[in-house]
């Protein structure tokens, strides 16, 4: 295909997602896995990464884990918190756990789907942006995630990769779908 220098690689698989079985959630170009919100610069050989492959499921996952991370800190007031954290996967699900003055029922999960709902209704872009260690292990004891801080404590670079979602900000190992949406 010929694209103008700058065009989205989410428009590329947006015109190209007809001819996938699976939701496309990545790119690679000439070899190198980006976002879809990367933009395509000069001469490129671009393929794309779906949720049918391990690194596609894994983006999905990691961007839905996000916005339940943001419904969670949205529906409890953060006095009410000790930590919230994904601690193991099991099956196909993640089991998070949420410690504090909270009471983890029906209707606690049925408040943090709906927010949820809302929030990929909305389809909001996740934003990526680099911050200093020290700024982000001071962001993560403000929002009492003490296994973050901890695990940037001897980060040997000096900056980190933060992604945010409407001010929520949060650490993930990899990357994630351009919005909300996907």
């Amino acid at each position: 295909l010929k694209v103008n220098e700058g065009t989205s690689l989410k428009f590329l698989a947006m015109s190209e997602q007809p001819s996938y079985e699976n939701d496309i959630v990545l790119a690679k170009v000439n070899g190198k896995l980006m976002e879809l919100r990367k933009k395509i610069t000069g001469d490129s050989e671009v393929t794309f990464i779906t949720t049918g492959e391990t690194t596609g499921m894994q983006t999905y996952r990691r961007s839905a884990l996000m916005v339940m991370m943001k419904a969670i800190y949205d529906c409890v007031d953060i006095r009410e918190l000790d930590s919230v954290y994904s601690d193991f996967s099991v099956n196909n699900g993640l089991f998070i756990i949420v410690n504090g003055n909270v009471t983890c029922d029906e209707a606690f999960a049925a408040k943090i789907k709906d927010r949820m709902l809302e929030i990929i209704e909305a389809d909001v872009p996740f934003e990526k942006f680099s911050v200093s260690v020290g700024e982000a292990r001071a962001m993560f004891r403000k929002r009492k995630m003490y296994k973050k801080d901890r695990l940037f404590r001897y980060r040997r670079n000096s900056k980190v990769n933060l992604y945010s979602l409407e001010g929520f900000m949060d650490y993930f190992y990899g990357y994630m779908v351009p919005s909300t949406g996907y």
